[in-house]
């Protein structure tokens, strides 16, 4: 998701680190389990901030996590190499303005809180039910969040497809990059016939290939989830850990997967932002053969689609979408 703070550039290159946390409905640290039936607020990005009210100086820190000049890794820890942005920002009856050097100013509507904190609202979809911003706390942290206003999520998710909203274009771009994984060689993308094979069958499902596959949000907490798959009778489960560059042992685990993959680009943690592992019916091999029985079967052609992305593809849908 993009939002109008990193056109003013309070958000760098380094910190377009896209995990969540799921508030407001539960927490890894308790027993409660986000609810996709009830209004929420999801906490894509963490930073840390400072307001001087005297002079209005306002000031974004941002995190580090990107490979060094000799292949080490610079993180969080390091924090002296953190970013630090200051703007002018000035608050007049619950709108915020921003200023940045020599161009226009951007306004957000500032809502809960004593300025300034409070829910920073995103001019660009603030009159939806998925509404980008910023969320600053008294503790000082200023994070970049999508609040859900509404009692059904995955309907009103799927119905603002169509809309173009800038709020919602990196969902769509993973919705068409997990569709075009399963057409056949050359064949030709249409979005439009993508757009009907694809529906919301509730608030937690959504149906793809004219409802031969389900994927349903079985679980979510804090920083973690379950999503179960299912076409005939089999169901395979991808659980995924959600990671922050704000975090050391985020970072880290994030620079360790780069390594193991052994590539050639650059390492850059919104590559790495989770981690999945998958199974299902007491079966270790359970996407493997449902990806198999979905070409037997129905003639799908996934004979190059490989379990483990698969799996990776399904979150990004489902979550990596919302960043």
């Amino acid at each position: 998701m993009k939002s109008n703070l990193r056109k003013l550039g309070i958000l760098s290159a380094t910190a377009l680190a896209s995990t969540m946390a799921l508030v407001a409905c539960g927490d890894d640290s308790g027993s409660g389990i986000f609810s996709m039936d009830e209004s929420f607020e999801m906490v894509l990005e963490k930073a840390k901030y400072s307001f001087n009210k005297k002079d209005s100086t306002f000031k974004r820190i941002e995190p580090v996590c990107k490979e060094g000049t000799l292949g080490n890794l610079v993180g969080p820890d390091d924090t002296d190499l953190w970013d630090t942005l200051a703007y002018k920002v000035h608050e007049h009856k619950g709108v915020v303005t921003v200023k940045n050097g020599p161009g226009d100013p951007v306004e957000y509507n500032v809502e809960e809180g004593s300025f300034p904190t409070g829910f920073w609202a995103d001019p660009d979809n603030d009159s939806q039910k998925i509404q980008g911003g910023f969320r600053l706390t008294k503790k000082k942290m200023m994070n970049r969040v999508i609040r859900y206003d509404g009692s059904c999520f995955m309907k009103d998710y799927y119905s603002l497809f169509r809309k173009n909203l800038p709020v919602l274009q990196n969902m769509n771009d993973k919705l068409r990059e997990f569709y075009k994984s399963f057409l056949p060689e050359g064949a030709k993308f249409d979005d439009e016939q993508m757009l009907l094979d694809i529906s919301a069958l509730n608030c937690e499902e959504l149906s793809l290939y004219d409802a031969l596959v389900i994927l349903k949000l079985e679980e979510f907490k804090e920083s973690s989830g379950k999503i179960k798959v299912s076409f005939d009778k089999r169901t395979c489960e991808i659980d995924f850990h959600l990671r922050y560059a704000y975090e050391q042992e985020d970072c880290q685990a994030a620079f360790d997967d780069y390594k193991a993959e052994k590539s050639k680009e650059k390492f850059d943690f919104k590559n790495y932002f989770f981690e999945v592992t998958h199974g299902g019916d007491n079966d270790d091999y359970c996407l493997d053969h449902l990806i198999l029985e979905l070409k037997e079967a129905k003639g799908i052609p996934t004979k190059n689609v490989k379990s483990a992305d698969f799996a990776r593809g399904v979150v990004n849908l489902m979550v990596g979408g919302l960043k």
